[in-house]
């Protein structure tokens, strides 16, 4: 079951060249999974009720272009599969014009509440009814970030405050994106734009816990400018990986 949604891009989503960041986009995204999950009765609440909860783990979008201030954008998103422990969610993002401007694809899985262990999707949910076959994507899966290399060096730290977190108070799944995106100056953005990003999630990170994020920066197989950010908690245990290419 395909659900479509609207997005307007306001102006505290847009960046110093008037379009919306990468950061808004991956919200939009995660906004239209929850709203879908929610309309077919599988949604956080609902989870919630149960003792149970959804966790992204790993997240990728393609971007050929970004949405303007003011322009508005519209998000599809289905149930690709479903396995014992992970779903696979896609994404299609069409533009004002119509046209298709960006794919995402995300994989998550459940847990429950209280032993924060993973559940059967297919015993705890009834998600394999939604799965819509044969709607393709030409994003690719999501990938798996390699660790930065020996040439990485700490780009930032943090100490995660209030405007980070969510209702769960640990960090929002976008703040780790937005940490490392604050770490390039103004003229990157000018200079070119983000084609692709992949995120993995590993452990969360809590209000007030101090994070670092090291980066390494290489070229991908397609010939990219590939950067690898690897985000630590204060035992240097890896919370999040991230890999951003540029164009």
């Amino acid at each position: 079951m395909i659900k479509r949604y609207t997005f307007y891009i306001y102006p505290h989503e847009v960046d110093c060249t008037k379009h919306a960041t990468m950061t808004a986009v991956g919200a939009y995204v995660l906004n239209a999974a929850g709203l879908a999950a929610a309309e077919n009765h599988f949604g956080m609440n609902d989870m919630h009720a149960r003792g149970l909860a959804w966790v992204v783990s790993r997240l990728a979008i393609e971007m050929r272009e970004f949405p303007k201030e003011y322009e508005t954008i519209d998000v599809e998103t289905w149930v690709a599969d479903c396995g014992r422990m992970a779903s696979t969610r896609h994404f299609r993002i069409y533009g004002s014009g119509g046209d298709v401007i960006g794919e995402a694809t995300s994989l998550w899985s459940m847990i429950d509440i209280t032993t924060r262990r993973p559940v059967d999707l297919r015993e705890k949910t009834n998600l394999s009814s939604f799965i819509e076959e044969g709607e393709a994507v030409s994003i690719a899966k999501p990938r798996k970030v390699a660790e930065p290399g020996a040439e990485a060096s700490t780009v930032r730290t943090h100490t995660v405050a209030y405007s980070d977190i969510d209702m769960n108070r640990h960090a929002n799944s976008m703040k780790y994106l937005q940490w490392v995106l604050d770490t390039y100056p103004l003229e990157r953005f000018e200079a070119g734009r983000i084609a692709r990003c992949d995120i993995n999630y590993s452990h969360e990170v809590r209000y007030g816990e101090k994070i670092s994020a090291v980066k390494e920066e290489t070229v991908g197989a397609d010939g990219r400018e590939l950067h690898l950010f690897d985000i630590r908690n204060g035992e240097g245990r890896t919370c999040c990986r991230i890999a951003i290419e540029w164009v």
